[in-house]
């Protein structure tokens, strides 16, 4: 094959032209670099986001709008969803949104921090009454050496199979309405102990602030935001509230289940 064909030379002309392109170019780049403006190039970053649960306070969730997320109040989560909104005339209607926020919240949502403990005397009665607070069981148990750990068995399961009529060592329980109901009925005195998860008091002008707003504000907002959405006629604003909650939720419930473990071992000094 010719050379000329295999490697063409370049002319002179073309090698000039070159040269003014790239002069060109960087006239232009310094140009750039003295007025400070490029709109060739654009960069966008978060800062890290932290949180109670690893960082024990928020961080970076300051808005030039809204008010730093630490301002973990009632008044503050209602101004937050009235800037979200974007209205100023829904100031009767936000705390029914934070209400149902609430309600939401108690149904899909179990934090440790709402955990707590319960102890109670049984004579020869089977039934006890549910706290007032009650939410959900977490644990229950009768105090002995051993410990004897309660069985929970659905209504249906317990009068069938549970020797509800008989009477002995209690091992089994179900809730019927608001109250315990223990099977075998218990011959003698009892201590019972529970944990279990309580409702959180209702956010208020009174109760300023619970553990729904002090461990997940930006959860309750967006609860209080997907509930506004019906009310407000909103449905394409639904579909991103719903999507916020769903990955607050998801990144709460998380965090919250490896709280219970301990990055470190666990020592146990055992004492006589």
């Amino acid at each position: 094959m010719n050379d000329r064909l295999k490697y063409p030379r370049i002319s002179w002309g073309y090698f000039f032209c070159t040269l003014v392109i790239a002069f060109l170019a960087s006239c232009t780049e310094t140009k750039q670099e003295t007025t400070g403006l490029n709109y060739n190039v654009h960069t966008f970053y978060y800062n890290w986001y932290g949180n109670p649960s690893f960082d024990n306070e928020y961080r970076h969730w300051a808005h030039d709008i809204l008010p730093h997320w630490a301002d973990t109040s009632y008044d503050n989560l209602k101004t937050n969803i009235s800037d979200y909104l974007a209205r100023s005339d829904l100031s009767e209607k936000i705390p029914m949104f934070i209400s149902l926020a609430e309600k939401r919240l108690q149904r899909d949502l179990r934090l440790r921090q709402t955990l707590q403990q319960s102890t109670f005397s049984m004579d020869s009665g089977f039934n006890v009454p549910t706290p007032s607070d009650f939410l959900e069981m977490k644990d229950i148990h009768l105090d002995g050496n051993p410990i004897i750990n309660l069985n929970f068995k659905t209504v249906s399961q317990f009068y069938r199979l549970a020797n509800s009529s008989g009477s002995g060592q209690p091992i089994n329980y179900t809730l019927v309405s608001d109250n315990f109901v223990l099977a075998p009925r218990p011959t003698g005195a009892s201590t019972v102990n529970m944990t279990y998860y309580k409702i959180p008091r209702p956010l208020s002008d009174t109760n300023p602030s619970n553990e729904y707003l002090e461990v997940c504000p930006d959860l309750m907002l967006y609860a209080a935001l997907v509930e506004s959405a019906p009310f407000l006629m909103d449905d394409a604003r639904l579909v991103t509230w719903e999507q916020l909650y769903t990955r607050g939720l998801t990144s709460i419930t998380k965090s919250d289940e490896q709280s219970e473990f301990p990055a470190q071992p666990l020592a146990v000094q055992i004492t006589t």
